[in-house]
Formats: C-alpha cells, sequence, structure tokens
C-alpha cells in the first residue's frame, strides 16, 4: 500500500498492514478495550486511518467477506479496500483512494 497523503510515500504490504493492525489490536486490549466497546479514531484519512479502522475490526472480531485488496491499480481511481459481515448480515465495505480527488 501506498500512502499519498500529505505528500508522504508510506509504504506498506498486505502482511505489514496486518502486522501493524493486529499490533494496535492487542494494545487497545492491553488498555481495556474490550469486544462491544465504542473506539473513536481522530486521524487524517490517512493508511493509519485504514490500519485502526482494520484493528477495531480485528480486536471486534466481525467477520471479514473480503480481506485488504487493491482495485484500479495504476489508475486514479485505485483505492484499496476491504469489506466486513455485520451481525445483520449486511456488507460494510472501507475505501481508501490514494488520489486526494477521489476522496469524497
Amino acid at each position: 500500500m501506498v500512502d499519498a497523503d500529505f505528500g508522504r510515500d508510506v509504504r506498506l504490504t498486505y502482511a505489514e498492514l496486518d502486522d501493524r493492525s493486529r499490533r494496535l489490536a492487542h494494545a487497545l486490549h492491553r488498555v481495556g478495550v474490550r469486544r462491544g466497546d465504542r473506539v473513536s479514531i481522530m486521524v487524517p484519512n490517512s493508511i493509519e486511518f485504514f490500519e485502526a479502522l482494520h484493528a477495531c475490526a480485528i480486536l471486534r472480531k466481525i467477520p471479514f467477506y473480503q480481506e485488504v485488496s487493491t482495485r484500479f491499480e495504476g489508475l486514479v481511481e485505485e483505492h484499496h479496500t476491504f469489506v466486513l459481515l455485520d451481525p445483520s448480515g449486511n456488507l460494510l465495505e472501507f475505501k481508501h483512494y490514494r488520489d486526494p480527488r477521489m476522496m469524497y
């Protein structure tokens, strides 16, 4: 993954993203965050946000319908996405676009 926000060039493989997300999930658990707790994520639209959201999904044991993947690679529409399955059976897709023009 590459984060083009704020002029940064942060590169992460999916394995690194998963490792960082799981470490954050364990850190949240160590400070008392438990399944069902609400967590506020206050960071700009960045890889850190995507990582924190992924960590919270891991911590809450929300089933992943689709793990992190890249869509439209090499195009302005390129984005990273994962899909969760909520308790009602709804699919929730989360995206991070590389190009700020695509963020809404």
